[in-house]
């Protein structure tokens, strides 16, 4: 368990970090296999996708406490 505070790297600074990667990751997948132009919007689902992937690694996480 990555403790929320208090250490060199908090835990909220991971999981931000790690949702960005994330995020970034599926967007170049959705790119290379031509689905970048049947997304709408592509700025706020950009930002949905990324509040969504921290959301569930957060729950991943922090969830069980």
């Amino acid at each position: 368990m990555i403790p929320l505070f208090g250490t060199l790297f908090p835990g909220w600074i991971l999981v931000v970090t790690g949702a960005a990667v994330v995020t970034i990751g599926l967007t170049v997948a959705l790119r290379l296999a031509g689905l970048s132009r049947a997304i709408p919007l592509k700025p706020v689902f950009n930002l949905a996708l990324f509040l969504l992937v921290t959301f569930i690694l957060w729950e991943l996480l922090y969830g069980s406490r």
